[in-house]
């Protein structure tokens, strides 16, 4: 435990000097301060932007997972963050389950603030044919699932056709 309020206080001592780096959802302020920029400033690598990049796969399934709840409790209808998380707390425990795979719970409880600012941040992206739009409901922000179709690949041309239209390409007649 002294090495690390050693470390910590070397590097106030030093300035404080901070790391060009992102924040990571919920990583930011305090934590950032007293864990990951002084690390850094010893010259060892960001573990916690290392371990979010790594986990980009679990992510993924969580927001798929998310984004099939929400639909589940409510369709396309614009919710409301608070709505949603009253509704999970109180009838969707698979909602709520869903929601607990982002770091945005509190003692015990979802923060709803945290969930807004993940819905805004992964707003129009597209996971597993669904993707969260910013709506209105009441005339606050809200959040809607809509099933989102690909639009279909250009048939591909046969090969043969290609290299025709190609021709002469350095000299070399196809």
């Amino acid at each position: 435990m002294a090495a690390v309020l050693t470390i910590i206080l070397a590097w106030r001592k030093a300035g404080s000097p901070r790391a060009d780096i992102e924040n990571i959802v919920t990583f930011g302020g305090a934590w950032s301060d007293y864990c990951r920029h002084p690390l850094m400033w010893l010259g060892h690598p960001d573990r916690q932007r290392l371990y979010w990049i790594r986990s980009s796969t679990t992510r993924q399934r969580c927001s798929s997972r998310l984004l099939t709840e929400w639909r589940n409790a409510f369709g396309s209808t614009p919710t409301t963050v608070r709505r949603a998380v009253d509704r999970a707390e109180g009838s969707h425990p698979n909602l709520l389950d869903a929601m607990r795979e982002f770091p945005v719970e509190e003692r015990g409880e979802i923060n709803r603030s945290k969930l807004g600012w993940l819905l805004k941040k992964n707003a129009n992206r597209i996971v597993g044919g669904l993707e969260f739009q910013k709506a209105e409901a009441d005339g606050r922000t809200a959040w809607r699932v809509v099933a989102v179709i690909s639009p279909p690949s250009p048939p591909s041309r046969p090969r043969g056709e290609i290299v025709a239209q190609l021709g002469n390409v350095d000299g070399v007649k196809s």
